[in-house]
């Protein structure tokens, strides 16, 4: 009755978390671990200065040649829009081929769509083209280059996934690449990759855990309650995580680590004692080394940096989480599932470990001055090559060189770039844009901004024609 019910318990106890977590858990933002003055935040806020909100993504299209007066291109682009819009339509794309410029004539707005659809031509005034206004709006200097933008503000991460396996079976003209970018497609490539990892490292090490106390102990309860134990620790962290910061940064991943490492060490300690001694006299030395261990982790709470602050937050309580565990809700499923030790041989796996275990004591032992010099030595070495450490500044450089991502990053960079110009926006009522008086009112500003030493041209509304 009590195994029905300690059961009964973990599952509800397992749907109850799983409805927390969906219900609080958000993707995690790499800008929130970051100080503001930092230079990678300045970095991030500059590029979304030049590239627009942080929700949007931009899909670069890269042709052989000018693909303005090809009309095989610009068929291609008209056709991807559509369809996207119609397989996607959350994303609200707009490119060249649905998108147009306004322009001023006598006190009136007109506006003036680029594409024409029954000609399959596309036409931009020359206005346009030098005006910073439209500078690189769906075109690049060179013209083989245009974009598609997306709006990802309501996409789910299974939805951005259905676009990228679409973008990679469309059929394209030949020697036409695509390139994705955008701040939200860089946190859903960080999730994946994060993801990917998980997906490899947990099996793993569940694995080599639960042989290790299979083959040692020669039980497979005690190799199912190990992992039990180390499960709970793992969750019960995550789940305060997920309740404090509503997201699972690299901190709290980290924690999360430790409460691994904790659970697996407390749980080696007290099978390994319950076995040879019939009671876990280790108790009171691990209580000591888990107590430092949580004080020297609770002190980066004193911190004043919030990430400093919640990884201190989650150690401390991964190492406490794990200690009660082990130590006192272990014996008690113990009891519960008649957990008992078999007799080990003397050439069994168990007398093995301990024979390596000695072996490498004594050689400690017998050679402590090799030892003691090896470790100075790596200390000094660790030292000097602290100082040839570089930390990359921009954000865009946080994954490998030869990264999808990276490569589309590099490739925006050097085709899209926008630096070099400010946009002035002025709000005002509609009956001031519509007085008689406007265009002499620019030109008395345009006048003023040129006065000051940085600015050495200025394009306003004035200037676009038809």
């Amino acid at each position: 009755m009590k195994k029905i019910f300690f059961l009964f318990i973990n599952v509800i106890f397992l749907i109850s978390s799983s409805y927390f977590i969906k219900a609080r858990f958000s993707p995690f933002n790499l800008l929130d671990s970051i100080s503001k003055n930092h230079p990678i935040y300045k970095s991030f806020m500059e590029f979304q200065r030049k590239y627009g909100h942080e929700n949007k993504l931009f899909i670069a299209l890269s042709f052989e040649k000018k693909f303005i007066g090809e009309k095989k291109y610009l068929k291609f682009i008209h056709n991807l829009t559509k369809d996207i819009n119609r397989n996607f339509p959350k994303f609200k794309a707009e490119s060249i081929t649905n998108q147009g410029h306004f322009s001023l004539n006598e006190n009136k707005f007109k506006t003036h769509f680029y594409f024409n659809e029954i000609e399959n031509k596309v036409n931009i005034p020359d206005s346009v083209r030098s005006s910073p206004f439209f500078k690189n709006t769906f075109w690049s200097q060179s013209e083989k280059v245009t974009w598609i933008t997306l709006d990802l503000s309501k996409t789910r991460p299974k939805e951005l996934e259905k676009l990228t396996t679409f973008l990679k079976e469309y059929n394209r003209p030949q020697n036409t690449k695509y390139h994705l970018f955008g701040h939200s497609y860089f946190q859903h490539v960080v999730r994946e990759e994060s993801i990917k990892g998980q997906m490899i490292a947990i099996p793993l090490f569940t694995l080599i855990t639960f042989l290790f106390f299979k083959i040692y102990f020669s039980s497979y309860k005690i190799a199912f309650l190990s992992l039990y134990i180390i499960f709970l620790s793992y969750l019960i962290t995550f789940l305060f995580i997920i309740y404090w910061e509503g997201t699972l940064s690299p901190f709290g991943g980290l924690a999360l680590l430790i409460s691994f490492m904790m659970s697996l060490s407390d749980l080696i300690h007290y099978f390994y004692f319950l076995q040879k001694n019939g009671k876990h006299k280790v108790l009171k030395p691990c209580f000591f080394t888990s107590i430092t261990t949580t004080i020297g982790l609770f002190s980066l709470c004193l911190s004043d940096i919030k990430p400093v602050f919640n990884f201190g937050l989650y150690g401390g309580l991964a190492v406490m989480v794990s200690f009660f565990a082990t130590f006192y809700l272990l014996p008690v499923l113990i009891k519960m599932f008649n957990v008992s030790f078999n007799p080990q041989s003397k050439g069994g796996p168990q007398n093995i470990f301990n024979k390596l275990g000695g072996h490498i004591f004594e050689i400690v032992t017998n050679y402590r001055r090799a030892f003691l010099t090896t470790f100075l030595l790596l200390i000094a070495l660790s030292f000097f090559f602290i100082q040839k450490i570089s930390f990359k500044e921009n954000f865009l450089k946080q994954l490998k060189q030869d990264h999808t991502f990276s490569k589309s990053a590099a490739f925006f960079k050097k085709h899209l770039n926008f630096a070099g110009q400010v946009d002035l926006i002025l709000v005002q009522k509609r009956e001031f844009f519509l007085n008689p008086n406007i265009e002499k009112w620019e030109e008395s500003l345009n006048e003023k901004l040129l006065q000051h030493p940085l600015i050495s041209k200025v394009r306003g509304l004035t200037h676009l024609k038809e």
